[in-house]
């Protein structure tokens, strides 16, 4: 499973993000689950099927279940109720 951080350079919301995001890092809750860390600004990323409005975005993804996408920024605790309710919502083991 991978959650991707889509953020850019210079963003505010996406400053204050990151620093949420590395305590989601640790916490049990990141277990198993891939943290990929994307800057728009620097990375080909069009590949991908997603367009975010804004950003930081995250995007939670499992092969075989439906991404799962929330925009803004999201402390530690937010970023764990998305994860859960994604899997609820989706099956994702």
């Amino acid at each position: 499973m991978r959650l991707y951080f889509l953020h850019m350079e210079g963003c505010p919301a996406c400053e204050a993000a990151k620093p949420e995001l590395e305590r989601f890092r640790r916490s049990r809750m990141a277990k198993g689950i891939e943290i990929v860390p994307l800057d728009l600004l620097k990375v080909k990323w069009t590949y991908k099927p997603w367009s975010p409005d804004a950003t930081p975005t995250y995007v939670l993804e499992e092969i075989g279940f439906p991404r799962v996408q929330h925009v803004g920024g999201l402390n530690k605790e937010r970023l764990e109720e998305f994860v859960q309710v994604a899997k609820n919502m989706t099956g994702m083991p």
